[in-house]
């Protein structure tokens, strides 16, 4: 494995960063209108990034 992807509204997630950094990894996020191509590929689909107004509603929440 020479890099760790994910959505873009991950891009500040620090465990993901650091799992990165550990094993010298790029970490390279996409925006789900990029992923959207992929939609059919997988196995289970997530209404958080293949849904805009539940993607939309979910990153106006405040984090902790």
């Amino acid at each position: 494995m020479h890099s760790l992807n994910s959505i873009d509204i991950k891009a500040d997630e620090t465990n993901l960063i650091a799992l990165a950094d550990k094993y010298h990894w790029d970490f390279n996020t996409y925006s789900a209108q990029d992923l959207a191509p992929m939609e059919s590929l997988l196995s289970t689909k997530s209404d958080y990034i293949f849904n805009p107004s539940a993607s939309t509603a979910l990153r106006n929440l405040p984090r902790c």
